[in-house]
């Protein structure tokens, strides 16, 4: 669907440097700042505690470091009580939109929400405007207001569109200013749109990286679990075309067995940067829960690189019927389906107006199936794409295991 979506749940991952990451930010007409804790030692924030509110129930946080942190020195260092993880609260506060206690809102899925694309955001500096844009639309004409949140925080922030906004169909992320105390690192961060109904629209999933960043340590604690984490979110049957106007196609990859196949439509991109520590799996479901089918019309493609902007080392995909397989031009190469679909598109949230088969059973993809044995620490990039007339997707969770 769009280009990245809804929140990498409460959930506070400690990131890395490339699209994709995430944590909390504080903000914009306040002059509190929200904060998390971060790893110790690294720019890298680790998987760890939001607020008793959270989608994935993770454990209270109250913006404040835990009592069993143990105690600082001058010199910052912590002394034998605190545990590996603790660190110093991170400092992530977003300045220019209200700032709204709790949760961003839910996407509701509806075909009658306005839907968003086209995400671009430049790496950061503290105390400076952001810089990207993306785009919108709507069906009713009638879009509000933009939502922001970073994974992990416990506040969101609400964008007034204004009618210059509104008329050209995108909005410039420069409104936004990184507090000038900000914490480096890399973030995930999910942008939205929502109309005068109340319709939202499924959130962009977007990686914002500050400084040098760092990598999201997915299982940090060495428990060998980790809270869930969002990688895309819903997005309504919409469209191919407004995809390919906003997206383009994929410049490598064809539908067939050659060269010569028929493009494949971006719907829906996102990237993230993780170190699995002692996790060895990464399944996906459609919430945070891990009880939802994950699904979407037609392919979703996986990427693997070593670091940002590398070689890939790995590739595949995951498609509805109707596709004679997915060529990788650049290297003339057909690649392999990894398990085809079971759960009918008419039964995934938001649904797929076809009765066929276009959606998995909750867990039953595990991304590590197919990564290169023994990588824990890689830059993971999926695609939702699309060769025919409408596209969508259901949201996307990892459930590290």
């Amino acid at each position: 669907m769009f280009a990245m979506h809804r929140s990498l749940h409460r959930s506070a991952l400690l990131v890395g440097a490339s699209i994709v990451t995430l944590l909390a930010l504080v903000g914009c007409n306040s002059s509190s700042s929200t904060t998390l804790d971060a790893a110790v030692g690294t720019p890298d924030v680790a998987v760890g505690a939001t607020d008793s509110g959270s989608r994935d129930g993770a454990v209270t946080h109250d913006g404040k470091a835990p009592a069993d942190q143990g105690t600082s020195d001058a010199t910052g260092s912590k002394d034998s009580v605190a545990p590996a993880d603790a660190a110093p609260p991170l400092d992530l506060t977003i300045e220019g939109c209200t700032q709204v206690s709790g949760d961003r809102p839910a996407s509701n899925g509806s075909t009658a929400a306005p839907q968003v694309a086209n995400a671009k955001l430049a790496a950061a500096t503290p105390g400076q405007p952001l810089s990207g844009s993306f785009d919108f639309t709507d069906p009713q004409s009638d879009t509000v207001d933009v939502i922001i949140q970073v994974n992990g925080a416990t506040v969101h922030y609400v964008c007034t569109l204004s009618g210059a906004e509104n008329a050209a169909k995108k909005f410039d992320l420069s409104r936004l200013k990184l507090g000038a105390k900000f914490t480096p690192g890399t973030y995930l961060i999910y942008i939205g749109v929502r109309d005068a109904a109340g319709n939202v629209s499924g959130y962009l999933v977007v990686s914002l990286v500050v400084g040098t960043g760092g990598s999201i340590k997915v299982c940090a604690t060495g428990t060998g679990s980790a809270a869930p984490f969002q990688l895309a979110g819903k997005a309504p049957s919409y469209s191919t075309s407004f995809y390919e106007q906003k997206n383009g196609s994929h410049p490598e990859y064809r539908n067939g067995t050659s060269a010569s196949g028929t493009p494949l439509t971006i719907v829906y991109q996102s990237e993230a940067n993780l170190d699995l520590g002692s996790c060895t799996k990464l399944l996906l479901s459609g919430d945070a829960a891990g009880t939802k089918p994950v699904g979407w019309d037609n392919c979703m493609l996986a990427q693997v690189r070593d670091a940002p902007g590398g070689a890939i080392v790995a590739h595949w995909y995951y498609c509805s019927g109707g596709i004679s397989g997915i060529y990788h031009v650049p290297t003339s190469t057909p690649l392999a389906q990894h398990l085809a679909p079971t759960i009918p598109g008419t039964s995934l949230d938001p649904a797929v107006p076809n009765g066929a088969a276009f959606g998995y059973p909750a867990k039953a993809i595990d991304l590590m199936a197919k990564v290169p044995a023994g990588k824990t620490r890689f830059v993971l990039t999926l695609y939702v794409l699309d060769f025919g007339s409408v596209g969508s997707t259901t949201e996307i969770w990892a459930q590290p295991q």
